[in-house]
Parts: C-alpha cells; structure tokens; sequence
C-alpha cells in the first residue's frame, strides 16, 4: 500500500505541473503518466492466481489494465466469483480513497479491467465509469464488499485444494487449506520436516517470531490479500511435525498491519 500511496503521490505532482495545457490535454497526459507510474510496478501479483501485466493510456480517457488468470480456467464460472457486485465495489472504493480523487473526477477517467487466462485468451472485462464512482458508495457497500471477497477466498481455496500436497520448500509441505467463512478465516496446515522442523520444535517461539514478519511481507505485498486484511480478514498457519503433532499456529489479522 506504501507502494501505492507514493505511484498517487507523484502523479498528482506530475498532474499539476501541466496546468497550462488546454483541459483534454491535461486529462491525456494524467492518463499518460497514470500508466507510467503503474508499470514501473508492473507485472505484480495480486495473488497467487491472478498477474497485473501492464496498464495502458486508452482511447476515451480510459485507463485500461491487462491481468492474467494463473489457473485452469475450464469449468470455473470466474465471471460470477470475480466481477460480483462486491469486487467491482471494492475497485470503486478503492479509487474513492486515492489521493488524486478529484483529478480522476475532473476528468471523467474510465478504467477498464481486461483478464485473459495463461494463453492469452480474453476471458472478461470489468469497466468501471464516472458514473460508477462520482457518488458516494451506499452504506451496505462494506457487506458486498465482504461478500465479493469471500467468493474469490472460496474459488482461490478450491484452486490450492487440487494442488495439495504442494511442496513450500525448506521443508515445509502445505497439506490442508479451507476456508472458514464464519470467522473469515484462511487457514492453511503444513507440515515440518527436516531441520525446520527440529529448529521450530527446539524455539518454537524463536520460530514464530522469525517466520511472522516474513508471512506479513508477503501478504501486505499483494493487493488482493492486503484488501482481505483491510476488511476483516485473517490469515491461519497451522504447522504440525512430520508424526502430525502440532507445533504452533501464526495468526495474521488486521492489526498486524497498522
């Protein structure tokens, strides 16, 4: 999210720098420089199923992104998970809380979400108009945003699940992952061999405290995972030994982030 905040930062800067131009031209170079600034962060994962490539200047004062769905596609209704009601929520809210806000609203930019799966086939696409955003979200906006949320938590367990057991490496091996939507919890059981598993069993709290950061880094590191945290969700490491005996669970929650 620093990440982020900074790429809005400078493009506000960026954006009033060009005051002299006539107004069209203004709002194409926002588009301009929008699309630079991304794609110095471009390719990024927002989770381990879906890649934003790149983003692109487009005709009618549209900003376009391209992602790639890293998974089988067959079979799979993404259209109903993925671009719910909650999930195109979550994009406008999103925008509605960014620092150049009112630049976006001059302007009248549209954004537009193209996904294709790994061979580039086109799958959907997500537009997202002045209209969309200009007013406010309703105040049950945060209830369909969970439950857009949850429908990608639910399609993203389902994923590993076909996946299990999946080798972590270090010797450690992902064995279970569920869902529990009452406590809007993704819980994954591992199991340890080797020598993290006699370091986790000798320390276990050295363990803890020198895994936790690192699970933190890599969940605040992804959009997707970073918005499930902002709204509630947690995350659940169950570490077991080799015999099934359990060694310890790391909780990553909300207030891990602040």
């Amino acid at each position: 999210m620093k990440t982020c905040k900074q790429t809005f930062s400078v493009i506000v800067l960026l954006v009033l720098s060009f005051g002299f131009f006539a107004c069209s031209n203004v709002a194409q170079k926002f588009l301009e420089v929008t699309a630079e600034q991304y794609n110095k962060q471009l390719p990024q994962q927002l989770n381990e199923f879906i890649r934003m490539d790149r983003c692109e200047a487009a005709p009618d004062l549209t900003l376009k992104f391209l992602a790639t769905i890293l998974m089988d596609t067959e079979g799979a209704d993404f259209q109903e998970s993925l671009v719910s009601a909650g999930a195109k929520k979550a994009i406008i809210r999103t925008l509605q809380d960014s620092p150049e806000f009112d630049t976006i609203k001059k302007f009248g930019i549209k954004y537009l979400y193209s996904y294709s799966d790994a061979n580039g086939k086109h799958l959907y696409d997500v537009l997202i108009t002045p209209e969309d955003y200009n007013n406010p979200l309703p105040e049950d906006s945060d209830d369909e945003i969970t439950i857009g949320l949850i429908e990608s938590s639910k399609l993203e367990v389902q994923s590993i699940q076909k996946m299990l057991p999946l080798e972590m490496g270090n010797g450690i091996t992902m064995t279970t992952v569920r869902f529990l939507e009452d406590g809007l919890i993704d819980e994954y059981t591992c199991t340890l061999q080797g020598e993290v598993e006699e370091t986790a069993k000798k320390d276990v709290n050295a363990f803890i405290a020198n895994s936790k950061p690192a699970m933190i880094k890599n969940l605040t590191g992804t959009l997707a995972t970073m918005n499930c945290l902002e709204h509630g969700f947690s995350y659940r490491y169950i570490y077991n030994d080799s015999k099934g005996n359990p060694i310890c669970t790391i909780d990553i929650t909300k207030e891990d982030i602040e």
